[in-house]
């Protein structure tokens, strides 16, 4: 939890605290709904940082699957089979004579330069 969360629960806990029959004059509703605004869009930020930060673990571990099959296969020799070609690639964009795009399942992609 961030530092400006935690110091908004306090302040608010505080000024709550502080609010009785005599000192409710000095309530500041627009200062409440102002950090009550402030902790929500700090929750939105922190929601979509933790879902980025999974999005980014799931490519990595994506990554390390390939890596490590590629490791396997190097004292192997290749030979070319349109069964495995065709479940790793989504597809290929043609986007000028001299060059192609290969999108591969999972969005990543590679641009290829035609000789």
């Amino acid at each position: 939890m961030s530092i400006v969360l935690i110091l908004s629960k306090r302040l608010i806990k505080a000024m709550l605290h502080a609010i009785a029959s005599d000192t409710l004059d000095a309530f500041d509703e627009e200062k409440v709904a102002h950090l009550m605004s402030e902790k929500s869009e700090l929750h939105g930020k922190l929601v979509l940082l933790d879902k980025s930060k999974r999005s980014q673990e799931f490519a990595e571990s994506g990554l390390d699957e390939i890596c490590t099959i590629l490791d396997g296969l190097k004292n192997h020799p290749m030979t070319y089979d349109d069964q495995i070609v065709r479940q790793i690639l989504e597809r290929v964009v043609v986007e000028s004579k001299e060059k192609i795009k290969e999108i591969f399942k999972g969005g990543m992609e590679a641009i290829q330069t035609m000789e």
